[in-house]
């Protein structure tokens, strides 16, 4: 984020710092955000089945808060982190769409996970093996279809989404 102000960037770090070394993904969305909603953690036989649905390996980042709770809701309710069940519709409804085969290039190599609320929805990349090559967070804007890096990683993505709050 290039337009960041310098409090941004600071309270970006700061939060960065808080969080390194928290192994609960609930502490860290509450050191990012004052209205969190957690659901019951998924179950190991959840992630699974939802890895074999979407034909790839969840990251481990998103694995670990799932087993913690299966979304995550912030700022207003936005669907920040999908539960395993609507991560799975969505990369249904956004991969097989007609209607969006003929608006936007295609979502077959999307991960999708998680919503800012506004249309516009975050994703993982998929190689064309199958696989995740990292664990970089990607937005795809739904009135330009752009898609763009965002973080490098879900405690990045948490704290950039905070941060972008602030401006």
């Amino acid at each position: 984020m290039s337009d960041w102000t310098s409090q941004q960037i600071q309270l970006h770090r700061e939060l960065l710092e808080k969080t390194h070394s928290l192994k609960s993904w609930r502490q860290v969305a509450e050191h990012c955000f004052d209205d969190c909603e957690f659901h019951d953690p998924a179950s190991p036989a959840e992630v699974a089945e939802a890895e074999a649905k979407l034909g790839v390996a969840l990251p481990e980042e998103l694995k670990a808060l799932y087993l913690q709770s299966n979304g995550l809701f912030a700022n207003y309710g936005a669907n920040l982190i999908m539960s395993i069940q609507d991560c799975l519709a969505e990369n249904h409804t956004m991969r097989s769409s007609p209607d969006f085969r003929e608006l936007y290039m295609p979502f077959d190599h999307l991960l999708i996970f998680g919503g800012a609320g506004n249309g516009d929805l975050f994703f993982f990349p998929v190689m064309i093996d199958g696989s995740l090559g990292n664990e970089n967070v990607f937005i795809w804007d739904h009135e330009t279809d752009s898609r763009q890096w965002f973080a490098g990683g879900l405690k990045d993505f948490l704290a950039r989404y905070a941060v972008n709050l602030e401006a």
